[in-house]
C-alpha cells in the first residue's frame, strides 16, 4: 500500500508539473509582449511541435519565423512584428497549411491565430536534396558521386525528368561549359552564363565517372517508369524538437530575383555586404530598415562572366571580394563608393584564371587564389607587389592566421595546408577522416581554423600552434554535407550546407549538436557569418537560390 501511495503521489506531481508547465507557457505567450500566437495542429496531432511558422507583412520584404514548441504553441514577440496585415506560412515536411487568410495585428494586443495543417498532396516539392538521396536506392559510392553535382542544383529537377543515361551525359557535358553561377529555371528569370572557353576533352577516368553518375541518375528518375511514378518510397527526416525550436529567423528579400547572395559578411557598422554570385554586383543590406542597395562592379575581362564569391572586410571597414572568371579581386571604398580592382599577375593571367577566395592579413596584405591554375597570390595594395606560389594540388577554402600565414583546405583530397608567409613553404596536414572533403572555414581568436568536412559530415579544427586536427560528427552525417564552419564568441561552432536547409550548432566541449531548420525550401546555404556585436549571437547566411539574406538567432 505504501508503494502504491508513493506511486500515486509521484503520478500526481507529474500531472501537476505538466499542467503548470502548460499554464506558464501559455501565460508567457499571452503576455502583451507577444504580437501573434496560436496552436499548430493537424487531424492526427492536436499539438504539433517543430513547425516553422512565418509571418510576412502584406507588400513587405521581411519575413519573420518562429517554431512551435512541445505544446504546439508558436508566438511572435511584439518587437518583431509591427501593426498591420500579414500573410502566414508554415513549414512541416509532409503537410500544407490551410490558408488562414490575412491576419491583422493591432498595437499592444496579442492576436490569436490557430493554424491547421493537412497532409500534402506533393511530398516531392518539400523534401530536400538530402532526403531525395536518403530515399533513393543505390550504394553510398553512387550517392557520393551525385552530391558533387547537386550541391548547387536541386536533385528533384533531375529526378522528375525522363532522360536516360546517354541524354544525361550530354547535359552534363554541356553544363561544364557554363559558369557556376548559371541558373535555368521555369519562370521569367533565366541566367545561363557561358564560359569564354570550352572545357578540354575529359580524361578517360573522368569520362567513366560521368558515365557512372549518369547511369545512376537514370535509375532514380522517371526514365524507366511505365506509370510516371518513382519505384521507391520517399523518406522525410523527422521534425526537429526541443532546443531546435528555440529560435527566431529573419529573412530579407532582395529586390532582384537574379541576385545570388553566396557570401554575406557584416561590417563594423552592422551593415551586411554580399557579392552577387549571379552577376557582377556588390550588395549592401541595412538590417534595421531592410533597405538593400547594390553597385555594378567594373569588369576586368568583358568577354568573361562577371560574378563574385568570397568577401572580407579590411581594417577600414571596406569590403574586398573575389571576381571569379574575371580573374582578379576588387575593393569597394565605402566613403567614395568607388571600386579598385587587381588582376592576377601578368605571368598567370590567362583565359582560365578563376579567383574564388580572398583573405586579408593584419598588415593589410591580400591573399587571393586562382583555382584553375593552382596558384595563390599575395598582394601589397600600397606597392602593387605580388608574391606568387604554386599550389601542389587543389584547394578550396582559405583564411589567414594572426601572423599572416595562409591556411587552405582541400575539398578533393581532405587535407589542410599552411603557407609560411616568410619562406613560402607549403605544408600539408591530412584530416583524420580520409577524403573528408575539407570545404571552407574561418579562423577564431586563438588561431584555430574551424572548417567543414563535406564528405565526412563533420566539423574539423586545425590548431595552427600544435598542428593537430580534431573532428566532430554532425547529425544526418551521411547527408549533412556542411559547406562552411565558424566559431562564435561563446565558443560554439556553426555549420551549414547545400544538401539540406539545416544549420548546426556544435558545442566542442561536449560534442552536443543542436540542429535548426530554415523556413525556405532548398535555400542553398553557403558561407556563414557570425554577429557577435550584441549579448546574444546571430548567424547570417545567404539563401543563394532565392535572393534572400537570413539571420538566425538562438533563444538559448
Amino acid at each position: 500500500m505504501k508503494e502504491n501511495r508513493n506511486y500515486s503521489w509521484r503520478l500526481l506531481a507529474l500531472v501537476a508539473a505538466v499542467i503548470l508547465s502548460s499554464v506558464f507557457s501559455f501565460q508567457a505567450y499571452s503576455a502583451e509582449s507577444m504580437a501573434l500566437a496560436g496552436i499548430v495542429s493537424s487531424d492526427k496531432e492536436p499539438q504539433m511541435e517543430g513547425v516553422l511558422v512565418s509571418a510576412k507583412k502584406v507588400g513587405g520584404t521581411i519575413t519573420v519565423t518562429v517554431v512551435s514548441d512541445s505544446h504546439g504553441r508558436y508566438a511572435f514577440p511584439a518587437n518583431r512584428l509591427q501593426p498591420g496585415e500579414y500573410r502566414l506560412n508554415a513549414r512541416a515536411t509532409g503537410f500544407d497549411l490551410e490558408d488562414p487568410g490575412v491576419v491583422t495585428l493591432a498595437a499592444n494586443k496579442t492576436k490569436e491565430a490557430n493554424l491547421k495543417l493537412q497532409p500534402t498532396r506533393d511530398l516531392t516539392s518539400q523534401i530536400t536534396n538530402a532526403e531525395w538521396l536518403a530515399s533513393a536506392p543505390g550504394s553510398d559510392e553512387d550517392k557520393k558521386g551525385v552530391t558533387c553535382m547537386v550541391g548547387c542544383h536541386q536533385l528533384a529537377v533531375v529526378a522528375k525528368t525522363k532522360y536516360d543515361a546517354d541524354a544525361l551525359k550530354v547535359i552534363m557535358a554541356r553544363m561544364r561549359n557554363y559558369a557556376a553561377a548559371s541558373i535555368n529555371e521555369p519562370g521569367d528569370w533565366v541566367n545561363p552564363v557561358p564560359l569564354p572557353y570550352e572545357e578540354a576533352e575529359r580524361s578517360e577516368a573522368s569520362q567513366k565517372t560521368d558515365a557512372r553518375i549518369a547511369e545512376y541518375l537514370s535509375t532514380i528518375n522517371l526514365s524507366s517508369s511505365p506509370n510516371g511514378k518513382w519505384n521507391y518510397e520517399f523518406k522525410a527526416f523527422p521534425r526537429l524538437k526541443g532546443a531546435s525550436t528555440k529560435i527566431i529567423i529573419t529573412e530579407y528579400d532582395l529586390p532582384r530575383r537574379g541576385f545570388e547572395p553566396h557570401d554575406v559578411v557584416m561590417d563594423p557598422d552592422g551593415m551586411i555586404w554580399t557579392p552577387d554570385f549571379g552577376n557582377g554586383n556588390l550588395g549592401r543590406l541595412n538590417p534595421t530598415t531592410g533597405e538593400f542597395k547594390e553597385w555594378k562592379v567594373p569588369t576586368l575581362k568583358p568577354d568573361s562572366p562577371a560574378y563574385g564569391l568570397d568577401l572580407a572586410i579590411d581594417k577600414d571597414g571596406n569590403p574586398w571580394f573575389s571576381m571569379m572568371e574575371q580573374g582578379g579581386i576588387s575593393k569597394f571604398d565605402r566613403k567614395t563608393q568607388t571600386f579598385s580592382s587587381w588582376r592576377v599577375p601578368p605571368a598567370y593571367d590567362n583565359v582560365k584564371a578563376h579567383v574564388g577566395m580572398v583573405a586579408i592579413t593584419r598588415d593589410s596584405k591580400v591573399w587571393f587564389k586562382d583555382s584553375r591554375n593552382n596558384m595563390v597570390h599575395r598582394l601589397d595594395p600600397q606597392t602593387n607587389h605580388y608574391d606568387s606560389y604554386k599550389l601542389p594540388h587543389e584547394f578550396y577554402g582559405m583564411r589567414v592566421d594572426s601572423i599572416g600565414d595562409l591556411i587552405l583546405s582541400s575539398l578533393s583530397l581532405g587535407t589542410i595546408a599552411e603557407i609560411d608567409a616568410e619562406t613560402g613553404k607549403i605544408t600539408d596536414h591530412p584530416t583524420p577522416s580520409p577524403n573528408s572533403g575539407a570545404h571552407r572555414g574561418e579562423m577564431d581568436s586563438k588561431d584555430r581554423y574551424w572548417f567543414a568536412e563535406s564528405n565526412a559530415g563533420k566539423i574539423g579544427m586545425f590548431d595552427t600552434k600544435t598542428k593537430k586536427i580534431e573532428e566532430w560528427p554532425l547529425p544526418f552525417q551521411s547527408y549533412s554535407d556542411p559547406y562552411d564552419a565558424v566559431a562564435d564568441k561563446k565558443g560554439d561552432v556553426w555549420a551549414a550546407g547545400m544538401l539540406t536547409d539545416y544549420v548546426f550548432r556544435l558545442n566542442p566541449q561536449t560534442g552536443q549538436v543542436v540542429t535548426y531548420l530554415l523556413p525556405t525550401h532548398e535555400a542553398n546555404i553557403r558561407r556563414l557569418s557570425v554577429d557577435n556585436s550584441t549579448g546574444s549571437v546571430g548567424i547570417w547566411m545567404g539563401e543563394n537560390h532565392h535572393a534572400r539574406i537570413a539571420k538566425l538567432e538562438p533563444l538559448e
